[in-house]
């Protein structure tokens, strides 16, 4: 027992009845290097059959339960237990779960040289599994898969004898599946050391279950954001008209950047009579055509005979109108240069209009910065400004 003295680790020895009565114990304080025997008297014992609910239908049931004491009183319902999933049933008492699935037996040697004889068992129900062992070529790990039902008690237990238990503190095991570890023995050789039958090691494996997990995201496939996991709805993006989720444009014929529902046919010649500054597609210009005037429109002359062919027509003449037929007509400055504009663009329209002794072009007279009155022979008079 004095395992310290040899540089082990002291032991214990425990003896009982079946009722769990001590009856020889030696450890703690009290070593040994060997026992001798003893003559020991058992008292007839006569232990407690377990009793509990003996029905897996109700949450009460207790498996290791040989005699129904009737404290079966709530009924399983099966269903998704979990608040998080999106089929959560909140009447379930009883997570639903695959009927059966594979587990997986893990058997483990912290020296990696094999067993010597120690095997493992397994039993679920009427249904065993092993031996199970370890040889020196498995090393420090061994797997196994076994096909167990869900929810049903299962047992494992260690055998070993003879010199096999000189190493069976080495050995270990432990049970996972779906859900994890659900059972484990033997974890480590002095805290946890393995335990050899009658004692069993007993878990409950539950298989995967039918909960579906939310995820949210965005449910419409055309949106720019669709996410075809998300079973729970969240925001989602859109694109502008006529592009698409990566702001280009769905329809550009031209490749110039500007989708096709968005073009602006026109000119672009800034020079040109019907220019448009908005156009984003050339159309056909329209060039400022001069008829050959003389004399030049710098002349006080040239002006003269200009105001003299205007003077003729009266105040409500919609081709050449003054304020009143009192107000003189503008002498040769910026305002004798707003009449020439005035001129110019009557020449444009149609040809029962005066024509003009001289004029200037469209571009002059927006270098003045003056007013254009436009006129026609069959309407009134608009005022406008060039540009």
């Amino acid at each position: 027992m004095c395992g310290s003295c040899y540089g082990g680790v002291d032991g214990n020895l425990f003896v009982s009845n079946l009722c769990g009565d001590e009856l020889y114990y030696v450890g703690d304080t009290t070593q040994y290097e060997s026992i001798g025997s003893d003559i020991i008297v058992v008292d007839p014992c006569f232990p407690p059959i377990p009793q509990g609910c003996t029905d897996p239908w109700f949450t009460e049931y207790d498996p290791s339960a040989v005699i129904d004491d009737g404290s079966c009183q709530t009924e399983v319902i099966l269903g998704c237990t979990d608040p998080g999933a999106i089929n959560f049933n909140e009447d379930a008492n009883t997570l639903e779960t695959e009927d059966n699935c594979d587990f997986t037996l893990t058997l483990t040697d912290g020296a990696g040289d094999g067993w010597f004889g120690s095997w493992i068992g397994v039993q679920q129900g009427d249904e065993i599994w092993g031996p199970f062992t370890m040889y020196p070529a498995d090393e420090f790990e061994k797997e196994i898969q076994i096909p167990l039902y869900s929810g049903e008690a299962v047992n494992v237990m260690f055998f070993t004898q003879g010199n096999a238990e000189t190493t069976a503190s080495q050995c270990g095991f432990y049970f996972d599946g779906p859900n994890g570890v659900f059972m484990e023995g033997g974890t480590n050789p002095w805290s946890d050391a393995i335990k050899k039958f009658p004692f069993k090691y007993n878990g409950v494996p539950v298989c995967g279950d039918f909960c579906v997990p939310g995820i949210q995201g965005c449910t419409l496939s055309f949106a720019c954001n669709y996410n075809p996991e998300a079973n729970v709805d969240g925001d989602c993006t859109f694109p502008i008209e006529y592009y698409g989720c990566d702001n280009e444009c769905i329809n550009d014929t031209d490749g110039d950047g500007v989708c096709d529902e968005l073009e602006v046919v026109g000119c672009q010649d800034p020079t040109a009579f019907n220019y448009n500054e908005s156009a984003t597609d050339p159309a056909e210009c329209e060039e400022v055509v001069l008829d050959a005037l003389t004399p030049p429109c710098s002349t006080t002359t040239s002006w003269r005979t200009q105001r003299t062919t205007a003077a003729s027509h009266s105040s409500t003449d919609a081709r050449f109108q003054r304020p009143s037929t009192t107000t003189p007509w503008p002498t040769p400055t910026t305002e004798a240069a707003s009449f020439q504009c005035l001129v110019a663009w009557i020449l444009t329209l149609p040809t029962t209009m005066y024509t003009p002794t001289c004029l200037l072009t469209r571009n002059a007279c927006t270098t003045l910065g003056v007013s254009l009155v436009l006129a026609n022979h069959t309407g009134p008079t608009t005022t406008a400004t060039l540009g």
